[in-house]
């Protein structure tokens, strides 16, 4: 039974529509999901056998694509709300980091003002001998 995709839509938009707008809440979403419909059933309709109405095969198609789509769509929104949450992870990660560095910059401060300076060029990488060399010190203790 071969059937025109175009008489198909012309004749069962309206249905196909109302499946899609009960299968999501958001009728953006209704539209995304009525054009993936439509991209299914011109796919779907060459293996169209005639065992079942066509109406019946339809609405099996706007079902399979309705839980892929609500799949994908669960999917995509735990993404976005992990992207929305990471501006205040990240400022709380500075925060916490920020801390730390308060916390050992007055502990670095409480030190003898020599030991100061060695773990300052520490910091900046300078080898035992360099700090030594700095120092006017050797490193054979």
């Amino acid at each position: 039974m071969k059937v025109k995709f175009e008489n198909i839509i012309r004749e069962h938009q309206d249905r196909l529509y109302r499946m899609c707008r009960s299968a999501v809440f958001d009728p953006q979403y209704a539209e995304d999901l009525y054009q993936e419909v439509l991209i299914n059933i011109w796919k779907a309709l060459k293996r169209f056998r005639g065992e079942a109405s066509l109406t019946t095969y339809l609405y099996r198609i706007v079902i399979n694509t309705a839980i892929t789509f609500n799949r994908k769509e669960k999917r995509r929104s735990q993404a976005m709300e992990k992207i929305r949450r990471l501006p205040q992870q990240v400022d709380a990660f500075t925060e916490q980091a920020d801390q730390r560095l308060a916390n050992l910059n007055q502990a670095i401060h409480q030190l003898p003002e020599e030991e100061r300076w060695i773990i300052g060029m520490y910091l900046d990488s300078l080898s035992y001998k360099e700090i030594a060399s700095v120092l006017g010190s050797n490193t054979n203790y």
